[in-house]
């Protein structure tokens, strides 16, 4: 299921890539939503993760010393994977580099209404 979703992910960035070298207006026009779910994204996992781990300190005096193994496994499989949240915000820097930065490398202008 994972390879789904790498997938879509990859289809999803190329598609984006075209449409911001092809038609910088229209990919201006969908930059505002498209970061703000990744941004929402990264957030949601950044703040589920801290969560989890307050959680976790709190509650350590409460545990026996002898379910620490357990513990210490149930806590790792409930976080989100870090890998996850680096991923999200290296595409949010990816969507700013091809919203603010590609047109100067192509020698587009972007409609500064957009």
């Amino acid at each position: 299921m994972e390879t789904f979703y790498v997938t879509i992910a990859i289809s999803l960035i190329s598609g984006l890539t075209y449409l911001a070298y092809k038609h910088g207006n229209g990919y201006a026009k969908i930059f505002p939503w498209a970061l703000g779910i990744i941004l929402i994204a990264f957030y949601t996992g950044s703040s589920y993760n801290i969560g989890v781990s307050r959680g976790y300190v709190v509650l350590i005096k409460f545990i026996e010393s002898t379910n620490f193994t357990q513990t210490d496994k149930l806590i790792s499989d409930t976080r989100v994977s870090e890998q996850y949240i680096y991923i999200f915000a290296l595409v949010g820097c990816y969507l700013v580099f091809l919203r603010y930065f590609l047109p100067y490398l192509i020698g587009n202008e972007i409609n500064k209404n957009s």
